[in-house]
């Protein structure tokens, strides 16, 4: 009993990160140094990809290259801050001239760090934003008895709260941001496992099983449904 209330308060301590970053090398020594320090880590490797990621999910860090290959990341930080986007946002860039940081900052960057970098100096600069004041988050989804909170990470059904991991965590808010709406392993797959090696169809499969043996231990409602042929979705 007590482990699983530790799990489920030390889970929503984790950080969320999105790294977008071209420099697949980089991108991956980021993410395993940020693992390392207990930060929950995704990471996309284009423009079009980050857009679309930080439009369906709540980060709360999102480390932005600015010369990526389809769209530059201060555009993508631009339509963020226009569209409410709250994360903190740190620009990783070989732009060291004055200039650039001023417009980096003034789009609305919390932080600004030249390439090359040491590890330990940015995983302290990202501890820093992290103690920085916060702007409340309010975008709770409820649908039905299923209530999710994208930055505490609280999950509750019919009032019970519910401890998932990382996966399922993001599983559920993927389909929570798109009732009723089909999506078939392929698509689940490409969407929440991108950056995962060694994964496949039969890994959706089974996170999909054990998110719905969580949440069906808290309600008699079936929450995700099969429909044979064509995929998974949230019933609503």
């Amino acid at each position: 009993m007590y482990r699983k209330r530790y799990n489920s308060w030390y889970f929503r301590l984790m950080p969320k990160v999105l790294i977008v970053d071209d420099d697949v090398y980089l991108a991956k020594m980021v993410a395993d140094s940020l693992k390392a320090e207990n930060f929950t880590v995704e990471i996309t490797h284009n423009g079009t990809d980050a857009k679309s990621l930080i439009h369906d999910f709540h980060y709360d860090l999102i480390l932005l290259d600015w010369s990526l290959p389809d769209v530059p990341g201060v555009t993508i930080l631009n339509e963020y801050r226009k569209n409410g986007g709250v994360g903190m946002v740190l620009m990783l860039t070989g732009r060291d001239q004055m200039q650039d940081k001023l417009e980096g900052l003034s789009t609305g960057a919390d932080d600004y760090l030249t390439k090359p970098f040491h590890m330990p100096e940015l995983v302290e600069r990202l501890r820093a934003l992290m103690r920085r004041p916060r702007t409340v988050y309010q975008q709770e989804l409820e649908i039905g008895d299923l209530r999710l909170n994208p930055q505490t990470r609280a999950v509750f059904v019919g009032g019970i709260e519910v401890s998932l991991m990382a996966k399922e965590f993001a599983l559920l808010e993927h389909f929570m941001r798109h009732p009723g709406q089909v999506f078939d392993c392929a698509a689940l797959l490409d969407r929440l496992w991108k950056s995962e090696k060694g994964v496949s169809e039969e890994s959706v499969r089974t996170c999909i099983k054990r998110l719905r043996q969580k949440l069906a231990a808290s309600s008699d409602k079936e929450h995700i449904e099969t429909l044979y042929g064509a995929g998974y979705r949230l019933k609503t």
